[in-house]
């Protein structure tokens, strides 16, 4: 092998390595169930270590899908409703007003079709799972799809109002 030969081959290989060195990305996807069923609707949001919120994601008839989120352990939470009671998601109304049928039928007015129908059917889920330092729904990403299944058990509660 010539110097010139040997001097590529080394470059070509500290290209390679540095391209490693970057943290790897992956997507996490999945289908909550409550007991069993799949969640008509609600939100998972993916904690990291430090307990910091990496990502977002609406859950539409069980599914939802997380992308770019950084390889390594996460938590995962899952909400129907805001600490108020009011489902996530919906549109910002007046407190005092927010849980009559016409209030909630007007504030979803916006929204597309298929989220109303889901709101329809939401569900609260267990409290220690709308926490990330209760939950327990722990997985490792990975880069390209992560598929992690969120098996929710328990009594559904609802926010104080």
């Amino acid at each position: 092998m010539t110097i010139r030969q040997m001097f590529s081959l080394a470059v070509a290989l500290a290209v390679l390595a540095s391209a490693g060195c970057g943290k790897s990305r992956g997507k996490l996807a999945g289908v909550v169930t409550l007991n069993g069923t799949p969640l008509p609707y609600g939100q998972v949001a993916v904690y990291g270590e430090k307990m910091e919120q990496l990502g977002l994601a609406t859950v539409l008839d069980g599914a939802y899908e997380i992308s770019d989120l950084p390889a390594g352990p996460v938590t995962l939470t899952v909400q129907t409703h805001q600490p108020t009671g009011q489902p996530v998601g919906a549109p910002p109304t007046p407190a005092r007003v927010w849980h009559t049928a016409e209030a909630i039928k007007e504030s979803r007015r916006g929204l597309p079709e298929v989220i109303r129908k889901a709101m329809d059917r939401i569900v609260p889920v267990p409290k220690r799972y709308t926490r990330s330092n209760q939950s327990d729904q722990k997985v490792t990403i990975v880069g390209g799809t992560t598929r992690f299944d969120v098996a929710l058990v328990g009594q559904a509660e609802l926010p104080p109002r």
